[in-house]
């Protein structure tokens, strides 16, 4: 996820940063924008992705303990969309 991120990320930028430069929007309307279209996909991806795996490899049972390996997935995948943003900010060229 976080390299999907970083390239996605990097494509919309330039659109995102001239359309601010010619005053459509501010920057925080795009980041709450693309915080919210990834959130969806990034905490039921996890759950579902788990689920899938979680019981053939013959994990614990128990579903309070899926539940809680797939928060930690989720959170996880969060943090690997959430340093695919920022390293798409500090990165000018995407090569």
């Amino acid at each position: 996820s976080f390299y999907m991120s970083l390239q996605d990320f990097y494509l919309e930028k330039m659109i995102a940063w001239r359309e601010h430069l010619t005053g459509y929007y501010s920057v925080s309307p795009y980041y709450w924008s693309k915080l919210l279209t990834q959130l969806p996909s990034t905490i039921i991806g996890p759950f579902v992705k788990l689920l899938i795996c979680y019981y053939m490899i013959g994990l614990n049972p128990s579903f309070s303990t899926y539940l809680l390996s797939a928060t930690y997935l989720s959170i996880a995948a969060a943090c690997g969309v959430s340093m695919g943003i920022f390293t798409g900010t500090l990165v000018d060229d995407f090569q």
